[in-house]
């Protein structure tokens, strides 16, 4: 009987092994199964040299075509606002009312001594003629005529006065609209509704245009040299407007070239340096007057420089970077340094050579220190199409 049970458990044993087994291999299985899912498949592609035009670079200012200070020209009080606080205004839009009761008056009583004047004008013109007629018939004094003239003349010069303040009343009171000079961005008001205000009382508010949009820069004696030498420099006697690209503050190239368009006239004592000035679209905004720029001029030598393209380098708040595969086929982050855009590549100055190997497609999916997968062009492109077909199912 005891054999009898110890076999039976023996037995049951043995099963116990068994299923524990078989579900630890098949977790096992499935554990390499999603790692290896998991491995991300990545193209390498090769570090290029290319025939590069050598650029110059320097520090740049954006600057506003137009700026432009709003005042009162007559005083009163600022009765109304019309414009929205940093908005864009049209030349010509009415921006503020000053309060023009006083000055309707003025040119009404204007508009009364000009008829005035009229109405004495004409009385002396026909005492001017009579006389004239009399005179010629001797029937009265010359002196009497001379008078008559006289007071022909002072009248006629009466209306013309009058006819001047009118003038005037009315410039004043078309004052007290005050419109936009320039179209562009405007500030908020610097004196609310309310006050009373007068020429004197400075900038109502500030108009500044910006499309097109100036970057001012400068470049020493070298620079100008090498740009003389090569023929880019900006004038009259260009043979072709010189282009210039600028970096933005977040280490972007701005997607307009501008156009050089301005050299100046002698270089600084103080500084050694030559003013220049580009000016460039701006229809989007993105440049704001006063932000520092860095301008880049290409010139017509090229020279031979590591290039990568723009959509394999990665960037976060460390700044640039690609990847490459260890010889452990694991991707490893290499931070590289760029230059100057060309076409639609980085000049590399620093982190990789030609020849080197990086990943291309693929990378957005690469964590540092983990594997990759590396597969040839024709296993890249059969499995982009199985994604594309995979979207599609879901799609649907």
């Amino acid at each position: 009987m005891k054999k009898i049970i110890s076999i039976a458990l023996l037995t049951l044993a043995l099963l116990v092994g068994l299923r524990w087994g078989y579900t630890k291999f098949g977790e096992v299985m499935r554990a390499k199964h999603m790692a290896s899912a998991m491995i991300p498949s990545v193209r390498l592609a090769t570090v290029e040299e290319a025939d590069v035009a050598t650029t110059l670079e320097s520090p740049g200012r954006v600057v506003a075509f137009y700026d432009v200070d709003v005042y009162t020209r007559v005083p009163g009080f600022l009765q109304k606002q019309y414009f929205t606080d940093g908005s864009y205004v049209k030349k010509g839009d009415v921006l503020m009312l000053i309060e023009p009761q006083e000055y309707v008056l003025a040119v009404q009583r204007a508009q009364a001594a000009l008829q005035s004047a009229k109405a004495e004008a004409a009385k002396a013109e026909k005492d001017y003629l009579r006389a004239k007629e009399l005179v010629e018939k001797d029937y009265i004094p010359k002196s009497t005529y001379d008078s008559t003239t006289a007071q022909r003349d002072v009248a006629r010069a009466q209306v013309a006065n009058a006819q001047a303040a009118l003038n005037d009343a009315k410039r004043n009171h078309s004052y007290t609209r005050i419109t936009a000079t320039v179209s562009g961005k405007i500030s908020n008001i610097q004196i609310s509704e309310g006050n009373f205000v007068t020429p004197q009382s400075g900038a109502l508010a500030n108009i500044v245009s910006v499309d097109p949009i100036f970057v001012q820069y400068s470049i020493d004696s070298k620079q100008l040299n090498q740009l003389k030498t090569e023929g880019v420099l900006p004038g009259a006697n260009s043979a072709q407007p010189v282009k210039v690209e600028i970096i933005l503050p977040d280490n972007t190239v701005y997607k307009h070239q501008g156009v050089a368009d301005f050299l100046g006239n002698q270089i600084s004592r103080s500084t050694g340096t030559l003013d220049m000035r580009a000016t460039f679209k701006n229809d989007e905004g993105i440049l704001i007057p006063g932000d520092f720029v860095k301008v880049i001029t290409h010139s017509n030598i090229t020279t031979k420089k590591t290039v990568v393209p723009q959509a394999f380098v990665l960037q976060d708040p460390g700044g640039k970077y690609v990847f490459v595969v260890d010889e452990n086929g694991k991707g490893k982050r290499t931070p590289i340094e760029t230059g100057a855009q060309e076409g639609e590549n980085w000049v590399v100055e620093s982190g990789l050579k030609p020849g080197d190997a990086i990943v291309g497609e693929g990378a957005l999916k690469v964590v540092d220190g983990y594997p990759v997968k590396i597969i040839s062009d024709e296993e890249w492109e059969k499995l982009q199409k199985e994604e594309e077909e995979r979207k599609q199912e879901g799609a649907q």
